[in-house]
């Protein structure tokens, strides 16, 4: 126990000691969220994990609740009385929010190990194609496997979670001493992404039938890479699509919209007095959001690579 706690901060220790039995209990129930500490590489114990939850969302609610009764009856109050009846909506909304917080940071933490989990499993799969190539080469160059992966464990910098991947086989082979196979099996389990997992079981099940490993990783690398530009053609595809549409949604359409506005503006006079108005929502705050919009679905769409 000892050792576990000394590569724990303060607060997880704290928090440990505190639910200890609780989060201990808690952990062996939760068989998804040890596979998921495991898979998103996050070196901490479930219980920890737990307990660690358990603790912010206890001082989170504390910290809400304090907020909620000092705007709710300070505060508040005070603004009410000194003329401030503008602010006091706002300063109602901000009270009844911090209740959520606790809420907030529960879920938070609940959802922190799939996310993390999930972030990984994309970026496996966005440089699995390059990652495969270079392990194609490597075999050609007659490497051995241990040396594969030795090789692929210290290209983090280029080829991103599967360095990690590879870095984790490696290590079992020479400092836990277990052979291939077995080390390839335990990656199968532990990674998070299935495309990784079947490029492993292909090597598994390439070493077991005594087939070609080199001839193996050669046509996974040229499987990949096919798959990886049909996938860059589509996006470019949807990107060409995006553009058509953006020229017309954010470009033609707008400035249709405004000559329309000002044409009705001057035929109505000052009978439509809301023109100026609408103009300026529509300059200021409408378009900004759909260029805006526009920007952020073509950032998350662009592959990384």
């Amino acid at each position: 126990m000892a050792d576990e706690k000394d590569i724990l901060n303060p607060f997880q220790r704290l928090s440990y000691q505190t639910f200890y039995g609780m989060a201990k209990r808690s952990a062996e129930r939760n068989y998804s969220l040890r596979e998921y500490l495991e898979k998103g590489h996050m070196p901490m114990l479930a219980e920890v994990y737990i307990a660690t939850m358990w603790m912010a969302t206890l001082i989170s609610a504390i910290v809400g609740v304090l907020m909620f009764f000092l705007m709710g009856f300070v505060l508040i109050p005070i603004m009410a009385g000194a003329g401030m009846e503008l602010l006091v909506p706002i300063f109602q909304l901000i009270a009844l929010g911090s209740l959520a917080i606790p809420l907030i940071v529960f879920m938070g933490f609940k959802a922190w190990p799939r996310m993390k989990v999930k972030a990984r499993a994309d970026d496996i799969e966005v440089y699995l194609p390059y990652a495969a190539n270079f392990v194609a080469a490597m075999a050609a160059a007659n490497a051995t496997p241990q040396k594969i992966f030795m090789s692929l464990s210290a290209q983090k910098h280029i080829y991103g979670e599967i360095a990690d991947e590879a870095k984790w086989i490696y290590r079992d082979m020479t400092l836990l001493g277990t052979d291939l196979l077995t080390a390839l099996k335990r990656a199968v389990k532990r990674s998070p992404s299935t495309q990784w997992q079947e490029f492993l079981q292909g090597v598994v099940g390439t070493l077991t039938s005594g087939g070609d490993l080199k001839l193996y990783f050669l046509n996974r690398g040229e499987y990949y890479m096919l798959q990886n530009r049909r996938e860059q053609k589509s996006f470019l595809d949807t990107l060409a699509f995006m553009a058509e549409s953006y020229v017309i949604v954010a470009v033609a359409m707008p400035m249709f919209l405004m000559i329309i506005l000002t044409i009705t503006f001057w035929i109505s006079g000052s009978g439509y007095s809301a023109g100026d108005t609408i103009m300026y929502m529509f300059s200021w705050i409408a378009m900004p959001v759909v260029h805006f919009a526009y920007i952020t679905f073509v950032r998350m769409a662009t592959p990384k690579v």
